[in-house]
């Protein structure tokens, strides 16, 4: 009975069960944030509609966005001590059309993100995106470390760095 690997084999098999309920709830704390970003991004994308197609101003983007979702819910993350900040290169700006913005620019642009800010109405132009990952993501049989984000389009990415935050056009004055 003093075999090494009938050891590690019993080793394994109790603790599994254990491992496997840990890489679950990381996974749930991912998805929950990653659904709070999508209500953000189906939000913003109703109140463009209601605004002639015209994206909210960052220095009041919660505020404005009160009416089209469950605030207490869905504006910042449950499981991290992050926040969620509002990129502001699309403070204001017109929804893309022919003339004025490419379309795949504000589909890979983030608009909402993972952030170390803690003001209501927090919005920059990336400057507190977080040093360390802000989740964990088990998929693939791999565990990556990374950040949700809601890009311009309203889809939510898990990225594993950084994404590029860059001017996109130019801003309707309202």
């Amino acid at each position: 009975m003093k075999n090494p690997v009938f050891v590690a084999l019993i080793g394994a098999a109790l603790l599994s069960p254990f491992a496997a309920a840990y890489l679950a709830g990381l996974q749930r704390q991912t998805q929950t944030c990653s659904s709070n970003l999508r209500f953000l991004g189906l939000a913003t994308l109703q109140y463009a509609r209601d605004y002639d197609e015209n994206y909210l101003l960052s220095k009041n983007w919660r505020d404005a966005l009160e009416p089209y979702h469950d605030r207490n819910r869905v504006t910042n993350c449950p499981h991290s001590e992050m926040n969620y900040a509002m990129n502001r290169y699309f403070s204001g700006l017109k929804w893309p059309s022919r003339d004025t913005i490419n379309q795949e620019d504000i589909e890979q642009a983030p608009l909402f993100f993972d952030s170390t800010l803690s003001a209501r109405n927090a919005a920059d132009r990336g400057e507190s995106w977080p040093e360390g990952a802000a989740h964990t993501y088990f998929g693939n049989w791999k565990l990556r470390r990374g950040w949700n984000v809601v890009l311009g389009d309203g889809n939510v990415k898990f990225v594993t760095r950084k994404p590029k935050f860059e001017f996109l056009g130019p801003t309707v004055s309202r």
